[in-house]
This record gives C-alpha cells, sequence and structure tokens, in this order.
C-alpha cells in the first residue's frame, strides 16, 4: 500500500538530486521549475510542518531555512539517508501516506511534493482520512 516504488527509489537516491537539477533528459520536463515549486509549497506552510516523502530533503531545507520545525516522513530507506546527510537533526521516520508514526507535537502544516501521485485514487482517499 503506498510503497510499490520504493525500491526503484532506493535506486534513484544516490543520482535524485542531479535528476531535478535537469541532468537527467528523461525527467527534464517532469522536473521543469523544480527549485521554484519547492519555494512556493515553503511559502505556504506555517509552524510545525509534517512533510511527507522527504526525499533527499530538498524540501526540508527550504522549510527550515524559513524556521520551521520538520516532521518528516519518508519510505525509501536511501531516501532517508540521503536526506539525513544533509539535515543529520532531521526528525525523520519510516512511513507513508498510509502508515507514518504520528508526531509528537502540534501540526499547523501538512506539506508533500512529487510524491502524493503515486499512491492510486483509493490509496489517496485512504490517505487524506489518515492525515
Amino acid at each position: 500500500m503506498g510503497r510499490e516504488f520504493v525500491d526503484d527509489f532506493d535506486l534513484w537516491a544516490d543520482h535524485y538530486d542531479n535528476t531535478v537539477q535537469g541532468e537527467d533528459r528523461q525527467y527534464q520536463e517532469v522536473f521543469k521549475d523544480y527549485d521554484i515549486i519547492l519555494d512556493e509549497v515553503a511559502g505556504h506552510t506555517i509552524g510545525n510542518v509534517l512533510e511527507f516523502g522527504v526525499g533527499t530533503g530538498n524540501l526540508t531545507e527550504k522549510l527550515l531555512r524559513l524556521g520551521h520545525k520538520v516532521y518528516g516522513v519518508e519510505p525509501s530507506k536511501k531516501m532517508r539517508e540521503k536526506a539525513l546527510e544533509k539535515l543529520p537533526d532531521l526528525p525523520l521516520h519510516d512511513g507513508d501516506f498510509l502508515e507514518f508514526p504520528k508526531p509528537d507535537g502540534p501540526i499547523q502544516s501538512i506539506v508533500s511534493s512529487y510524491a502524493f501521485h503515486h499512491l492510486t485514487d483509493n490509496e489517496k482517499k485512504q490517505g487524506n482520512r489518515e492525515i
């Protein structure tokens, strides 16, 4: 449930940041304006943030720079490792939209980028109920 792509993301983790910066021609259109989109998401958050699909921590970095406390959820072990290389103090947990450890404090914003579309329609409904 919601984890069909974890093996793919484990394999992609070492190259993901290069991909989103346009170095992989196959994904150039998918990640067009990547930083602008992440800035837009980060700019609409308030307070403590629950982030799903942290990946390598690119959105997380922007949220932290804005002074937010971030509680991260990421199903890929390799992506979590990459994120923690950048952000060693980040509370980052194994989980996904459907099953995740509940935050230990209040949350004012819930964000995700480039992740929710991996769910089926039924999983999206279930994930929204969980959140």
